[in-house]
């Protein structure tokens, strides 16, 4: 049933392509080249920004291939949905919350797919051809918080096959070896991630990223983008330049395009040496606290499963893999933030 839908699916946006609608773009994630086929100009300009400091030449045989399909400029009809939307639980089919969007997963042997009801956005990957299919119903009303992280959940399902992992954690380093930052939501990753832009660390995730496992983890750049609050822009009044929803404020946050002024400060990947849990909390100075891998653990694996469609054991599995491998410090972030910078290139110069 699924893979039927998925190829009814493809077709509709082989028509747009047949009429000229499909711009091609590759880009190059954790070592493997991706290419994404847009349906009209709308959904290159909403969604390439946040990837465009890891855009790459074409390749014949990428690793992965995304059609991305915008219905309204199409002027397509989605075949009816092969699930219930209303549905509180059948085989192969779940529903949960993230935010405030109900979403339904569905899977079957070979396609994994999540449909977001608030939204009405679709996500499907058949994990035999490395093929993916983005469906929205209109490309000028996609949320700052996709274009922010396009593509996550077929990120997150493909990175899973090539044996990588998507985590919910920024990552702040330099000279090849940096720490990963992980906490939940609020929990000051983004305070610290971007406190460092001005400083002689680079940047390589404010919220997520792809962890590769092997001799040494590594920390690969997805997005290049960032999202603070109205109280984050009074402390980075600088980054008002490269903001990009001002006009629209009734979202929560700012969406922030960094390549657009610190490309030379955004690096694809490093060495993970440590892992930071940053802490907002009143403190009155900044300073940094040696915990537990448990503790580690606790801080990046609950935000990144609740975030992950599909989550299961093996991705806790590998996130307690690499808290064993990594020593775990908590951050305290005190009025003096701006130390932020220093207290992670002396921990840097340690490990």
């Amino acid at each position: 049933m699924l893979i039927s839908y998925f190829n009814d699916v493809l077709r509709i946006f082989s028509n747009a392509e047949q009429n000229g609608h499909v711009t091609d773009r590759f880009y190059k994630i954790a070592h493997h080249s991706v290419r994404l086929r847009f349906t009209g100009q709308i959904l290159v300009d909403v969604l390439s920004p946040s990837l465009e400091h890891v855009s790459t030449e074409s390749v014949p045989l990428p690793s992965l291939t995304v059609c991305l399909l915008d219905v309204a400029s199409a002027n397509a009809v989605l075949p009816p949905y092969p699930w219930d939307e209303n549905a509180a639980m059948k085989k192969n089919i779940q529903r949960a919350v993230e935010g405030t969007n109900p979403v339904v997963y569905f899977k079957d042997e070979t396609i994994l797919g999540a449909y977001q009801v608030g939204t009405k956005t679709l996500s499907m990957l058949d994990t035999q051809l490395n093929k993916a299919i983005f469906c929205v119903p209109d490309a000028r009303e996609i949320t700052y918080y996709e274009r922010s992280a396009p593509l996550r959940t077929i990120f997150q399902w493909w990175a899973k096959e090539n044996n990588l992992q998507f985590v919910h954690a920024g990552a702040v380093g330099i000279n090849g070896r940096g720490v990963l930052l992980a906490g939940q939501g609020g929990s000051g990753k983004s305070t610290t991630a971007l406190n460092c832009l001005s400083s002689g660390l680079n940047y390589v995730s404010d919220d997520y990223c792809v962890v590769e496992m092997g001799a040494r983890p590594y920390a690969h750049s997805v997005y290049c983008s960032a999202k603070i609050d109205t109280d984050g822009m009074k402390r980075f009044p600088v980054l008002a330049s490269v903001a990009e929803n001002t006009r629209s404020m009734n979202e929560d946050k700012f969406l922030l395009l960094l390549n657009k002024q610190y490309s030379e400060k955004i690096v694809q990947q490093f060495s993970i040496c440590a892992l930071v849990i940053p802490r907002v909390g009143g403190f009155a100075e900044t300073r940094l606290i040696p915990v537990s891998s448990g503790k580690g653990l606790m801080a990046l694996a609950p935000s990144t499963i609740f975030q992950m469609r599909g989550a299961n054991q093996a991705d806790l599995t590998f996130m307690a893999g690499l808290t064993r491998r990594l020593p775990s410090f908590l951050l305290e972030l005190g009025e003096d933030a701006e130390r932020v910078p220093g207290i992670i290139l002396n921990l840097l110069s340690n490990y």
